[in-house]
């Protein structure tokens, strides 16, 4: 399944390793929020942007804004970054005179593929993985992040 060590693994275990692959996860967005110096938001706005150029289209401001949950005054700010630092493109709207169109920048899909690849050597290590121990682990996961909503519960 796994492989030996992971099955002689207590519960205390498992979650200590969870816990160590969690902090290692967070130094690297870290370290990349630090080498960029975009916010999640903006990196969020980046990603969406491909996504959606991916599919052939491109978004408003407010298509963005609704995607990210920001503000319009917050979109304004992300976005006017972005485009400083040549990463999305701002363009009148070919159906809305008064509208506008955001789109990644060949230099913004260079961006968000180059910080993609960092995360290759976590997704070689997920290819190894059987089926069914992917599907066990995937199980877990989610068990273990249902858990932890029901341990510490916000209340309103």
């Amino acid at each position: 399944m796994l492989d030996d060590r992971a099955e002689l693994l207590d519960s205390g275990d498992v979650l200590d390793a969870l816990e160590e692959y969690l902090a290692s996860r967070s130094a690297l967005r870290r370290l990349i929020r630090t080498e960029t110096e975009l916010s999640d938001s903006a990196w969020n706005a980046l990603l969406e942007l491909r996504a959606e150029g991916e599919r052939g289209g491109s978004l408003t401001p407010k298509e963005l804004a609704s995607r990210l949950d920001l503000r319009s005054a917050s979109i304004t700010a992300l976005v006017d970054k972005l485009v400083r630092l040549g990463y999305v493109d701002r363009s009148a709207s070919s159906t809305d005179r008064r509208g506008l169109t955001l789109a990644l920048t060949p230099e913004g899909r260079e961006f968000t593929d180059r910080h993609d690849r960092a995360h290759l050597p976590e997704l070689a290590v997920a290819a190894r993985l059987a089926p069914a121990a992917a599907a066990l682990v995937e199980r877990v996961l989610a068990d273990l992040a249902d858990a932890a909503g029901r341990s510490f519960p916000v209340t309103g």
